[in-house]
């Protein structure tokens, strides 16, 4: 499968302090592993994040994200 974004826009958003996140550990498996925001990115992730590419789900609420999930792509 191929994954593109043509729309050239990018946004920025503020992370809430209290934004619940989860990483893609490949050691126990694709299912998502809640961590603390202040972890994140961790090495252990499958994905590179920060980086070029960082594909994550962001859930904004009020203009903030609340919520970070990696996406696991296999």
């Amino acid at each position: 499968f191929y994954v593109r974004n043509q729309n050239p826009k990018v946004y920025s958003v503020p992370i809430s302090p209290s934004a619940q996140v989860y990483y893609v550990d490949m050691i126990s498996g694709p299912e998502p592993t809640a961590i603390a925001l202040s972890s994140w990115p961790t090495g252990d992730s499958f994905t590179t994040c920060p980086g070029e590419y960082c594909p994550v789900w962001l859930y904004v609420n009020g203009g903030v994200a609340t919520g970070i999930v990696e996406q696991y792509l296999p």
